[in-house]
């Protein structure tokens, strides 16, 4: 696949994981979870990116580690094949980041015009999920640090 494609593969699957995301945010945690309590849905928006950041952070980890391990023994070749197929689609992370830029953009219409078409009765809504962008980046930097220092730590280990 060229790479012009397999970009706008990726774009494109961002995006509708995004509004998958908005969706279940919007009707589950805000609504059947939350109760519209703006409070509540905030606590949980925010738990949300730090379990999926977490997650995916530990699942990388983890088959980069076993794939080290596959390649240095030069057997298991389907496990690699499943490896850089998995690692080739777009990350949850990319879902997560997508969907808070609507978010801002839509807090964005909502504060010039508090009864914008559409958006006027879910400010709400976007009241509670509008810091989760400046959570996202700070957990997935952290956590980049982290894992960072993990496998700096694994390889000064493993040259011992």
């Amino acid at each position: 696949m060229s790479t012009l494609k397999r970009r706008a593969k990726y774009i494109l699957i961002s995006a509708a994981m995004a509004i998958g995301f908005f969706l279940v945010s919007y009707h589950v945690i805000f609504w059947n979870i939350a109760g519209g309590n703006i409070l509540a849905a905030t606590i949980w928006n925010l738990a949300i990116i730090f379990l999926i950041l977490i997650v995916e952070k530990l699942e990388i980890y983890i088959i980069e580690k076993i794939s080290s391990k596959m390649r240095s023994k030069k057997k298991h070749p389907l496990f690699l094949k499943f490896r850089e197929q998995w690692l080739d689609d777009a990350s949850v992370k990319s879902y997560l980041y997508c969907f808070y830029i609507g978010v801002l953009v839509c807090s964005a219409l909502i504060a010039a015009d508090p009864y914008f078409p559409v958006l006027g009765g879910m400010s709400d809504y976007f009241l509670s999920t509008r810091y989760g962008i400046l959570v996202l980046v700070a957990v997935d930097k952290f956590l980049e640090q982290v894992f960072k220092d993990l496998k700096e730590w694994d390889e000064w280990r493993d040259a011992e």
